[in-house]
């Protein structure tokens, strides 16, 4: 519920209340995942909805629709690794100092891969076009926020890149009819 809050407390324009830090958030696996924007800069990207209730993350006890301009994955440049395994499956293994990452930007044809390293200290890097990672002040299973609460992002599922990339495909044909 915790997370839920935070994104309305961000569209709304509330100042956000962010949970206890995490040590060395950029090395945390929790980063790795297909992410959507939903402030950057402090200006809102994308159009949130709150949706039905049903098929819902339990974590944020709502199903929200999200249109952004892009999204984007971090995932190691070497591949998946995985940590440990407990009743819920197996999970990947946190980040290790200097490992190579990459962010893949979907659905923005300006924005090139970009690759990094994974990095103890948190410092932010810019990776292109106003996007930039590090300074994770607050991050979860599914929300991340950084540069002083200026960025927040909001994980999604893998399927979603397909429905996401459809309804971008969709729009640019409409764009196309209509000029």
């Amino acid at each position: 519920m915790f997370d839920m809050n935070l994104i309305k407390s961000t569209i709304s324009s509330s100042p956000l209340k962010l949970g206890p830090p995490i040590s060395k958030p950029f090395l945390n696996r929790k980063i790795l995942g297909l992410w959507c924007p939903i402030m950057i800069d402090s200006k809102i990207v994308s159009g949130v909805i709150d949706g039905e209730k049903e098929n819902v993350n339990p974590m944020l006890s709502c199903r929200l629709n999200l249109s952004p301009d892009f999204l984007c994955k971090i995932e190691r440049t070497g591949g998946r690794v995985m940590g440990v395994k407990n009743h819920y499956g197996w999970f990947d293994k946190h980040l290790e100092e200097g490992e190579s990452l990459t962010i893949r930007f979907f659905g923005d044809d300006n924005k090139e891969d970009f690759v990094f390293k994974a990095k103890g200290s948190n410092e932010v890097v810019e990776v292109g076009n106003g996007v930039r990672v590090g300074g994770i002040e607050y991050i979860s299973e599914y929300v991340m926020v950084g540069g002083g609460g200026r960025d927040v992002w909001m994980k999604v599922e893998e399927e979603e890149r397909e429905r996401f990339l459809e309804e971008l495909r969709t729009k640019e044909e409409v764009m196309m009819v209509t000029a």
